[in-house]
Order: structure tokens, then sequence, then C-alpha cells
């Protein structure tokens, strides 16, 4: 049964890969999230060097509250949430993965580039 399904997947994948557009489609797609992923990093490592010259920001409420590492949660959740989106794209819906692979490129790009903006320093 499993099989069968992967089977189908695999003639669904190879009816779409022989329609020229939908290549062109899903190569520029890939190049869009690999472009955003290097545009991200390159921000993050720019925005480490930025943040040094900043002082932290208080804050009425949160100074008062315990802090507690969330960092592997905010990474992690969002490696998490970016595959399971790819797997339901490519296992169930591929002909929707050149759409997926630019809409995730541009919600990449435009988190790399708010997160840039803010001007909040690293914690003390």
């Amino acid at each position: 049964m499993i099989s069968e399904y992967f089977k189908k997947i695999y003639y669904h994948w190879k009816i779409l890969l022989k329609d020229r557009t939908f290549v062109v489609s899903l190569l520029i797609g890939l190049l869009v999230l690999i472009g955003a992923y290097y545009v991200s990093f390159a921000l993050s490592i720019y925005r480490e060097i930025l943040a040094s010259n900043y002082m932290s920001v208080g804050d009425f409420i949160l100074d008062d509250i315990p802090t507690y590492n969330l960092r592997v949660l905010d990474v992690w959740g969002f490696v998490a949430i970016l595959v399971s989106i790819f797997a339901y794209t490519f296992f169930y819906k591929p002909e929707i993965a050149p759409f997926a692979m630019k809409t995730f490129g541009i919600l990449i790009l435009v988190r790399a580039f708010f997160i840039m903006m803010t001007n909040i320093g690293p914690p003390n």
C-alpha cells in the first residue's frame, strides 16, 4: 500500500517534470529559496556585528519576569514548520511546489529584513 502511494507520487512528479514551464518555475523557486537563505545568513552576521554597538533596551514588564532560553524552539520550530510544509507539498501536492518555494523564499527575506531593522541589542 505504501509502495503504491510512492509509485503514484513518482509518476505524478515524472509527468510534472516533462512540462518545461513547471521545471523553469521550479528552478526559479529553488534559486529564490537558496538566495533567501544566503541573504538571511549574511544579514544575521551583519546584525550581530551591528548590534554590538547598541545598548539593550529596557522594558518595564520584561525586566521583572524571569528569562527562559527559547532559542532552540525559535530555530528548530521554524525549521520544523518549513520541513512539514515542504513534505506536504512534495508528497501530496507536487504541482504547487514552485509556488511554495517562492513563497517561503520571500517569507524568509521579509523576516530577515525586519529582524535587521530592529535596533535592539543583545540582552544584558
